[in-house]
């Protein structure tokens, strides 16, 4: 789901999309607990998710549910650069 999303994006230029694909790629990241991973591998790929979800729905000017959004990635990795970064933005 994330690599689709990321394709949507950059390729197709379809955020509406690729947002959706983001999504899907963060319930099954963070809500599915019974997927055998390394723990720091889906935290890494579940903020990634959020992260780039919050982006497409900043690029929709949905101002409150990029913010909605990027909160949950801060709870999950509060010391992300990154994420810092988009938490501020957002």
């Amino acid at each position: 789901w994330f690599q689709q999303g990321w394709l949507q994006w950059k390729v197709d230029n379809d955020i509406v999309a690729a947002e959706e694909s983001f999504f899907q790629s963060r319930r099954l990241n963070v809500l599915e607990q019974s997927i055998p991973r390394d723990k720091e591998e889906r935290s890494l790929l579940a903020v990634n998710s959020i992260r780039h979800m919050a982006y497409m729905q900043y690029l929709q000017n949905r101002y409150d549910d990029a913010y909605e959004s990027i909160q949950e990635a801060f709870a999950l990795l509060p010391n992300d650069y990154d994420v810092c970064y988009d938490f501020a933005r957002y």
